[in-house]
């Protein structure tokens, strides 16, 4: 999401001053200013930090200067720069990050066999297409060391991934 701010006092605004972008749509457009007269108008656009994990964010208030002048017809030309290019590509980075899924046996009465012999195995499932998984997809668990912990998983996009395990 980015917002667009004044800081020329008194400088006309697009209707809507905040515009999200997403993957499929990469470019915001804040919509048309219309300009009365002639002036150097200067505004900011700013990335709000939505706190997705594994994203870093450029919040550096980024420089848009509108020059309007007369053109030869005595009508407004208008004239952008985006931190002094006629572009502006604000990029952030993701970092890849890790979990893992962990499950614990419990035994309603405690009893795990007569001397403890009882094993339980879990096996995980990637319910999500595509979902990353760990490198053991099969866990056995016993008495004294009753949880199931899968592997670290590397996630190298946001989204959200389901798993089973059974």
């Amino acid at each position: 999401t980015f917002n667009l701010a004044a800081v020329t006092e008194g400088a006309p605004m697009p209707a809507n001053t905040s515009v999200t972008v997403t993957e499929d749509n990469r470019t915001g457009v804040f919509g048309e200013i219309e300009y009365k007269k002639a002036g150097t108008y200067e505004y900011t656009i700013t990335e709000v930090n939505d706190h997705v994990e594994g994203v870093t964010y450029d919040t550096t208030p980024h420089k848009v200067v509108v020059t309007v002048t007369k053109g030869e017809g005595n009508e407004l030309v208008t004239d952008v720069k985006y931190d002094g290019e006629k572009s502006l590509v604000i990029t952030n980075t993701f970092t890849a990050v890790k979990a893992h899924v962990e499950a614990t046996k419990e035994m309603e009465n405690g009893y795990w066999g007569k001397d403890g012999e009882f094993t339980f195995t879990f096996d995980l499932a990637a319910v999500t297409e595509g979902a990353p998984m760990p490198e053991k997809t099969s866990q056995t668990v016993k008495k004294d060391s009753p949880t199931a912990v899968f592997g670290d998983m590397t996630f190298d996009k946001v989204g959200t991934y389901q798993y089973s395990i059974t």
